[in-house]
């Protein structure tokens, strides 16, 4: 560590060295392509796609492109590196729909006739399963095991 000399009333600071700056040369770039015809209102109007994919366009930005003829509109955006990418998007014009005009309400009655048809037909499905498990055990009945037979007795011999 240096020494300095005591003065009093006197403060000392290191001195730095100024840091070399790199002078900035300025880069060359090409003059942008004149962009087609925009009218007062704003709008950047194309004739066609390829027209709108030479359109240019700094990094880092996006634009929005309508076809002259009004089918199309084109987003085109590019990235920070000023890579493009556009979309295509197709303008069709919407119909007004119809208004419908008949609408009906179901009543209390309509209501309280679909549930009695309800619970009738689940009454039927109960006694099809019903029948159809007696049907599965006399199936079964024959199938796996004799049935014992009945002996009916006379009662007048």
């Amino acid at each position: 560590m240096a020494t300095y000399p005591y003065y009093p009333y006197q403060t000392y600071y290191p001195v730095y060295q100024p840091m070399i700056q790199q002078p900035i040369q300025p880069s060359v770039q090409q003059q942008p392509a004149q962009p087609t015809q925009s009218y007062s209102s704003g709008i950047i109007w194309v004739d066609d796609e390829k027209e709108a994919a030479l359109y240019p366009i700094a990094p880092n930005n996006a634009v929005a492109l309508w076809e002259k003829s009004g089918k199309k509109a084109y987003m085109k955006k590019a990235d920070a590196t000023g890579k493009p990418a556009m979309t295509v998007y197709d303008l069709v014009e919407r119909k007004e729909e119809e208004e419908v005009q008949d609408v009906s309400y179901a009543t209390k009655d309509d209501y309280a006739a679909v549930v009695g048809v309800i619970k009738e037909f689940s009454e039927k499905v109960t006694a099809l399963t019903a029948e159809l498990e007696s049907m599965k055990g006399d199936l079964y009945g024959i199938a796996g095991k004799k049935k014992s037979k009945k002996v009916v007795e006379d009662d007048d011999a």
